[in-house]
This record gives structure tokens, sequence and C-alpha cells, in this order.
């Protein structure tokens, strides 16, 4: 497998990617949203004539508020998740990397780093193991 590949299958995690897109097409439809909302009602508004207002347009408001309001928590939940899978993958990296350490200064076995389904960085924890394998292989014999 040549770098270029290995870098892209190692940063680019199909569902992610994914959810990551269907966050920002629902901004921008949100924006969208909104836009026709501004051209629509807002002039109308502004004017203090509320006989132009219209009850389409007051629709379209309750309409734009709710969308914006729930696109804005689900992107909230959607950061929350994402961030505990990245840096909490990170953490448990770090823990077991200080673990092998002691281990090997103190000439006891270590254990691999193991990852939660569905966390980030499986790849890096894979190569962690690998080096940490190859190094304990190296000092046996």
């Amino acid at each position: 497998m040549t770098a270029p590949n290995r870098r892209r299958s190692f940063v680019a995690d199909g569902k992610v990617l994914f959810s990551y897109k269907l966050v920002w097409l629902l901004a921008i439809v949100n924006l969208a949203l909104f836009g026709v909302f501004a051209y629509t009602a807002l002039p109308a508004m502004m004017s203090g004539d509320a006989s132009q207002i219209g009850l389409g347009n007051l629709y379209l408001l309750g309409l734009v508020t709710t969308l914006l309001t729930l696109s804005c928590v689900g992107l909230a939940i959607y950061s929350v998740v994402q961030w505990h899978r990245l840096l909490g993958a990170a953490y448990r990296i770090q823990t077991s990397i200080r673990e092998v350490h002691t281990a090997f200064r103190n000439d006891e076995k270590w254990t691999a780093v193991r990852l939660r389904e569905g966390d980030q960085l499986v790849p890096l924890a894979e190569e962690v193991n690998e080096l940490v394998s190859a190094l304990a292989a190296g000092e046996q014999s």
C-alpha cells in the first residue's frame, strides 16, 4: 500500500465523513430557508405593517426557527460524540504508552492498546501495538 492511500484510509472513516457532510448539508439548507424567510417576511415586518406579513410567513418563521434550533442541538450532540470518540481514544493511547514504558523498565508484561468500538484512531493504536511488539521481540533476542 502506498503512503498516500495509507494516509487517506487512516484519516477518512466513511461513517464519520458521511455524518460530517450531512451536518454541513443541514446547515446549508437551514441557511437557505432563513434566506427565503428574510427575503419574504422581514421587509414587511420592518415596515411595521402587520397586514403585509401574512400567515404563510409566520408559518415559515416558525419552521425556520424550529429547524435552526433542532439543527443546533443536533450539531452540539454530534460534536460531543465525535470529540468523545477522538479524545477518549487519544487519552487511552497515551495511558497505554505510559503503561508500556513502565512495563519495559520493570521487565513486566505489557498489555496491548485496546480502544472501544467506534473510536477514532484505531489504526494508530494498531501501529503502537506493532511497534511495542517489535521492541519486545528485539529486547528478548
